[in-house]
C-alpha cells in the first residue's frame, strides 16, 4: 500500500532529457490553457460589446466613421476588434455600462 508519495528535485544538478521534456510538456500545457482563456474572454466580451452597441446611434467611431451613423454588425465588421471600443454611443448610461465592460476586459487579461 502506498501512504504517501514525494517527488524531490536536487538543486544544482543537471536535469535528464526525461525531465527536461515533462517540463518543457508542463510548459506548453499552461501556454495553451492560456491561450484558450484569453479567446473565450475575448468572444464573450466582444460578443457582448457588439449586443450592446448594435442598432445604437454613434456619438463617435473609429477613424473614418461619421458620427450619427446608426452601429451595425455589419459596420462593425469593417473594423479590427481593438477598435470597436472607439465607438462612442449617446445614451451616456450605455456609454457607462460600455466604460464598465472595457475595464473589467482589461483587468481580466491581466489576470491572464
Amino acid at each position: 500500500t502506498v501512504v504517501e508519495v514525494r517527488v524531490f528535485n536536487r538543486h544544482g544538478v543537471e536535469k535528464d532529457e526525461r525531465a527536461m521534456a515533462i517540463e518543457r510538456e508542463e510548459i506548453e500545457r499552461l501556454a495553451k490553457d492560456r491561450d484558450d482563456e484569453q479567446a473565450i474572454l475575448d468572444r464573450n466580451v466582444y460578443g457582448r460589446l457588439a449586443d450592446m452597441i448594435d442598432g445604437k446611434v454613434a456619438a463617435a467611431g473609429p477613424k473614418g466613421f461619421k458620427k450619427g451613423t446608426t452601429i451595425t454588425r455589419e459596420l462593425m465588421t469593417e473594423y479590427p476588434r481593438s477598435q470597436w471600443w472607439q465607438f462612442a454611443v449617446e445614451d451616456e448610461k450605455l456609454q457607462g455600462e460600455l466604460e464598465a465592460l472595457r475595464s473589467q476586459y482589461d483587468d481580466s487579461k491581466k489576470l491572464l
